[in-house]
């Protein structure tokens, strides 16, 4: 022992004393009490049967081993008198004899016979009729019966099946075939080890028997037909639904019912008007089918190309193929004996009652008319009207190339200038030779001169 632990055991003795007597002061941790004594309460006493603490010979606290108390369930135990219901099961007090697991009491088997409540079942221990289920002790075991509402012998399910005169119902337990009971309109079956019954054509199940097929109620599913197909009606046939009509506007293919709208068409729903590149399309039994270009195209190579001037074919606005309308402006008119709508639609600018024709000799079409080369209104092939001379006594003219100009009658050029040439108006002046001059004055070129000078005065 170290000098500590003497030091230590000096002090408390002259508490209580090392090793603490009755009635002593003790801690269990540093002054624990001596042999057959406890420490409650700080205070060293002998092992009682009511002290608060499970000490001595007890199991429990205050119960158990020397202890008259027994010790409710679920307390430590030795023995089975340790416990209120004098049954010890693994080192711990059980419950009532009736649900411990084991065959004691007055059991005929574990938990059941004799006074317990539950009846034992087939092959278990008995007495007597009451210690079964099924009423029937023989030999000092449990027989079975088809009217115990358990399953025992050789039933496949509770009072069914085996040597039961009852035949066991759709989803009960099975070993073979016969154990199921028949179905009407219907064969019954044993599927892994589970009754079960399978309808005849016409009819379908319906909980644990077979219904006859209505439009309303077709096949395993009892399906509506009325109602099972979308945009169509439908009948029962054969346990399945049939489509037998389809609403305005879609069209039957197969069991189904597609749109035959040409902007929703088929299953797809697809717009046959723009399915096709530059093409229109309409639908027809519920798939597209091509019709025509748009406007501005025409078919080539399979598929709709854009028109124009140099396709060999006659559309746009031409007036024949590959010429007039909008081909004039690629440069592109038509020629002689081609359509034509107006007359530029026409090399020629000729468009006679339809048709391109080109002006005789010595004259050009403007106007849509044959107008001479020589016309002031249409000088040359030009179609332009010659500009009015300047000078007012000077007319136009065409020489079938080109303008110029002449003086009116009574008029002659002078001086680059048109001037009179009559006895009444001579010269630029306009001078009256007569009038002004006498007798025997005339005009001559534009100059009042003595043309009879016998007459002349001077």
């Amino acid at each position: 022992m170290s000098l500590r632990s003497i030091l230590a055991c000096a002090f408390l003795v002259l508490l209580a004393g090392c090793g603490a007597s009755p009635a002593s002061i003790c801690d269990d941790a540093n002054n624990p009490c001596g042999a057959g004594l406890s420490c409650i309460r700080g205070t060293c006493l002998e092992a009682t049967c009511g002290d608060g603490v499970r000490n001595g010979a007890e199991t429990g606290v205050d119960c158990g081993g020397s202890c008259p108390q027994r010790c409710a369930n679920g307390i430590a135990c030795a023995v089975a008198r340790d416990c209120t219901s004098g049954i010890c099961l693994d080192g711990a007090c059980a419950a009532s004899a009736c649900s411990n697991g084991l065959k004691d009491g007055d059991e005929t088997d574990v938990d059941c016979g004799g006074s317990c409540p539950a009846k034992c079942g087939f092959g278990a221990g008995c007495n007597g009729a009451t210690s079964c289920i099924s009423g029937i002790c023989t030999n000092g075991s449990c027989a079975p019966s088809c009217t115990d509402r358990i399953r025992d012998g050789d039933e496949s399910d509770i009072d069914c099946g085996g040597t039961c005169a009852t035949k066991c119902a759709p989803g009960a337990r099975c070993s073979t075939g016969a154990d199921c009971a028949a179905v009407v309109n219907g064969t019954a079956s044993c599927g892994r080890n589970v009754c079960g019954f399978t309808c005849g054509s016409g009819f379908h199940v319906t909980g644990s028997s077979c219904a006859a097929d209505t439009n309303q109620c077709c096949g395993f599913a009892c399906a509506d037909c009325t109602t099972a197909f979308s945009h169509g009606t439908g009948a029962c046939a054969a346990g399945a639904c049939t489509l037998t009509a389809c609403d305005s506007e879609y069209v039957q293919v197969g069991n189904v019912c597609v749109s035959n709208q040409s902007t929703c068409c088929g299953s797809g729903c697809v717009d046959c008007t723009t399915v096709y590149a530059n093409g229109i399309g309409i639908c027809s039994g519920g798939t597209c089918v091509f019709v025509s270009c748009r406007a501005g195209f025409h078919v080539g190579g399979g598929s709709c190309v854009p028109d124009s001037c140099t396709d060999s074919i006659r559309n746009q606005d031409e007036t024949g193929v590959d010429c007039g309308g909008i081909c004039v402006t690629q440069g592109r008119p038509c020629a002689d004996g081609q359509n034509c709508t107006v007359p530029v639609d026409c090399a020629s600018h000729l468009c006679a009652a339809g048709v391109c024709s080109s002006c005789g000799a010595g004259t050009h079409a403007c106007d849509n008319a044959c107008i001479s080369n020589t016309s002031t209104s249409s000088c040359g092939t030009s179609c332009t009207p010659c500009s009015a001379p300047a000078d007012p006594h000077a007319h136009a003219t065409c020489n079938g190339t080109s303008c110029g100009s002449a003086c009116d009658g009574g008029y002659i050029l002078s001086g680059g200038v048109c001037v009179g040439n009559t006895n009444a108006c001579c010269g630029a002046e306009c001078v009256n030779c007569a009038a002004d001059n006498g007798v025997g004055w005339s005009c001559v070129s534009g100059v009042c001169k003595c043309t009879s000078p016998t007459a002349c005065r001077f």
